[in-house]
């Protein structure tokens, strides 16, 4: 059987969320984008924490809708989150870096639905561990849902989510 190898980078991210957002991430069925809005407001990137319905729906995350509705500007919110969990954030649209990223190896891996439903995107595999872009760093389960998949270690890398679904 597969055994995931929970990383200490987003236990390390979860640990970061519970403290800021007051409320226990890992399996206690707290929806990773209230913990991100909450995030958000405790960086006081919102003024207040929005109604559900402004940063929730089936197509777009969090920060995403929070930007179209004119609340935040996606990349400064972007940067608040890398630099207070510690998640790297990278351009991955940068031409310097496109030679580095191989998407396509993991593709006996995992699904294109996992990919997707969760806006995760293994980019390449370096030191024994996958550098995955994700929108969202505080969605724990996808990220185990990801590591289970790859069945190595993950690097969460965070990155504007319309660059993501681009990449997708």
């Amino acid at each position: 059987p597969v055994i995931p190898i929970f990383t200490l980078s987003y236990s390390r991210i979860a640990r970061l969320g519970e403290n800021l957002c007051g409320f226990r991430m890992l399996g206690r069925g707290v929806d990773p984008k209230d913990a991100l809005v909450k995030l958000l407001f405790e960086l006081g990137l919102l003024n207040q924490i929005p109604e559900k319905q402004l940063y929730s729906n089936e197509v777009d995350g969090p920060i995403k809708l929070l930007d179209k509705a004119g609340l935040l500007q996606e990349h400064k919110a972007i940067l608040a989150v890398s630099g207070k969990l510690g998640v790297e954030y990278l351009d991955i649209d940068n031409p310097d870096l496109s030679g580095t990223f191989n998407p396509s190896s993991f593709v006996g891996q995992v699904t294109p639905e996992l990919c997707w439903n969760k806006l995760l995107l293994p980019l390449k595999e370096l030191k024994g561990r996958v550098w995955v872009a994700c929108a969202n760093p505080l969605d724990i389960d996808s990220v185990r849902s990801m590591e289970f998949s790859l069945s190595k270690p993950i690097k969460l890398i965070i990155v504007e989510e319309f660059k993501l679904k681009r990449a997708l």
